[in-house]
């Protein structure tokens, strides 16, 4: 008889160690989402501050652009049923009326040298010059570097002379076309900016 009773309360000392496992994993995942969602979001403002900081570091060095416009916006890639995985992306686009290659190949340099001094990390060797590529008789004048910032894939993109992938104008229509972007892009734990359609 005495062995059945001390058998009881090992039996419920143990079922109350396992609820207490149990509710402390839980309640460890809650706050581990939490960071990590508020980590997450904290990147992207991040981005967005950094972004924002080179662009008017690369307007006092070579002066003011013609025209810029900002995005923020997210994403879901397609699949067949359900949801895609979301993403969001910061970013700016300006543009300069530029004389030709030599002196947007200068100002390319000059925003090389603004976002290196950024908090973006370097992914590989930077764009020496803008290369010229000919695609179904049309020529393009394109470079672009690969950078990362807090876990999410940033790029520069410099365009010139090439109206077809511009997106933006120049006030001197006399001018040529030299548009710069830079942004971020990564996995979003939420939908922190509006839905790209």
């Amino acid at each position: 008889m005495a062995a059945a009773k001390t058998k009881k309360p090992l039996r419920r000392k143990w079922l109350l160690y396992a609820l207490l496992i149990i509710v402390l994993l839980v309640a460890g995942f809650k706050v581990y989402n939490h960071f990590s969602i508020a980590a997450n979001k904290r990147a992207f403002q991040n981005a967005r501050t950094t972004i924002d900081s080179i662009y008017y570091d690369a307007v006092k060095q070579i002066g003011p652009a013609d025209n810029a416009q900002t995005s923020s916006s997210c994403s879901r890639n397609h699949v067949e049923f359900g949801r895609g995985q979301l993403s969001c992306n910061v970013g700016i686009d300006f543009i300069y009326g530029v004389n030709n290659e030599t002196d947007a190949n200068s100002k390319m340099a000059a925003i090389q040298r603004t976002i290196k001094q950024s908090k973006l990390e370097q992914e590989q060797t930077l764009s020496s010059a803008l290369k010229d590529t000919v695609v179904a008789s049309s020529y393009y004048h394109t470079a672009s570097d690969i950078y990362k910032f807090q876990g999410l894939d940033c790029t520069s993109s410099y365009i010139y002379d090439t109206p077809q992938l511009t997106s933006l104008n120049v006030q001197d229509q006399t001018k040529k076309t030299f548009e710069i972007s830079i942004g971020c892009s990564g996995p979003a734990k939420q939908q922190y900016y509006r839905l790209a359609s």
